[in-house]
């Protein structure tokens, strides 16, 4: 999706629900989340006994299955020998035993062994987290034990749209296997429901992680058959803003360059141009004091001078004259900004031009940028590039 490249370039509400909230689901815990969302689960069933194995049998007849060991602290059941697969109903007890050992073993808080029946397809999958930077974010991708070997994957800001889970699905590999290739049944609007609903049910529920892998799709429908589940306490309820502006940094309409300069070789020169090259599809504004043009393209003396709303703003003046522009994108309720500009926490105590340190100026500029909820890239950076937009 547009974020993928921020998301590499910077790391790489209280929930109603009725279910207890814990750190970690179970897998039962968290198919049963998931189905109140309405998600469609892989057929499954808990045993905690020998007894209940008849249950089973009659539940599932003759199909193959895959047992699990359900225990709180244990996500990675494989490593403890907690996984095994019934081909023939004879081998079901025997399956049982071994892995209900198995947690004994290993946990101390084991629950039972989940009986779930086996679905073959195209494994995917969905994932999800909370950031501290753009809030709950959502993952689409290929699936299965080489996940981490594929690397194929596109991330998302929740909440989606119909229109951003499209470019979710396309913006992975596996979204073009899903859409009919080479003659395999067509998913895309399984996964496209999918996705919206583990969307509202990451924000909804508070959720720290989640992982759905593999998320099966088969005869155009999917299914989870896996799943992960951390539940933020309540007490500690993200209050991230989710989202908000965050696609004025990426796909603005208007842009107001603060600092654009006629002078060659000048930073606000360089931006300058770029806008000039004509591959920017909105509207742009050129914004320096001294006022002039560039190109025959008038240059405003303030951002408060230009009667259209502007959706970003790109800074490029010296630190201390960055804090008065900001105050101005708030009086003039622009939602994005992008300081190119140093000098501030980088150089930590030392003074530039004003008798402030650069941390100083930095804890201020945070300050200013709160009052409005200004979405703020920077400072000292270089900027973004979105082909997309130019």
């Amino acid at each position: 999706m547009k974020y993928n490249i921020l998301f590499l370039l910077l790391f790489m509400s209280e929930t109603n629900s009725n279910i207890k909230l814990q750190k970690h689901l179970t897998e039962p815990e968290a198919y049963k989340l998931f189905e109140k969302y309405g998600m469609p689960v892989a057929k499954y069933l808990l045993i905690k006994s020998t007894e209940e194995l008849e249950k089973v049998r009659s539940e599932f007849g003759n199909k193959q299955l895959v047992l699990k060991v359900v225990a709180r602290d244990i996500t990675h059941k494989s490593d403890i020998g907690g996984i095994g697969f019934v081909d023939i109903p004879e081998q079901l007890e025997e399956v049982y035993n071994k892995i209900a050992e198995n947690g004994r073993k290993h946990s101390n808080l084991f629950e039972g062994v989940l009986a779930q029946e086996k679905i073959k397809g195209h494994e995917l999958l969905i994932g999800g987290k909370y950031d501290p930077i753009f809030g709950h974010v959502i993952m689409f991708g290929s699936g299965g034990v080489y996940t981490e070997v594929w690397k194929d994957y596109s991330l998302g800001v929740l909440p989606i749209n119909n229109e951003e889970t499209k470019e979710l699905i396309s913006g992975a590999k596996a979204g073009k296997i899903i859409s009919g290739y080479r003659g395999l049944v067509n998913c895309k609007d399984a996964v496209e429901k999918m996705l919206i609903a583990v969307g509202k049910m990451i924000e909804k529920e508070n959720i720290e992680e989640l992982d759905i892998n593999p998320l099966i799709v088969n005869g155009g429908k999917c299914f989870a058959c896996d799943a992960v589940v951390n539940i933020k306490d309540k007490k500690e309820s993200h209050k991230h803003k989710v989202k908000k502006n965050i696609d004025k940094l990426f796909e603005p309409k208007s842009v107001a360059i603060v600092g654009a300069s006629a002078h060659e070789g000048k930073i606000g020169n360089i931006i300058a141009k770029n806008f000039l090259k004509e591959s920017f599809k909105g509207k742009f504004y050129f914004v320096n004091p001294k006022g002039g043009e560039i190109s025959g393209n008038k240059i405003y003396k303030s951002i408060e001078d230009i009667q259209e709303q502007i959706d970003l703003c790109v800074i490029v003046v010296p630190a201390p004259y960055a804090l008065p522009v900001i105050k101005q994108c708030n009086a003039k309720n622009i939602p994005a900004a992008i300081l190119i500009s140093a000098g501030f926490s980088e150089i930590g105590d030392k003074k530039i031009g004003v008798d402030k340190t650069g941390r100083e100026l930095e804890k201020e500029l945070l300050e200013i940028v709160k009052q409005k909820d200004i979405r703020l890239l920077g400072p000292n950076c270089l900027g973004i590039v979105n082909p997309r937009t130019g």
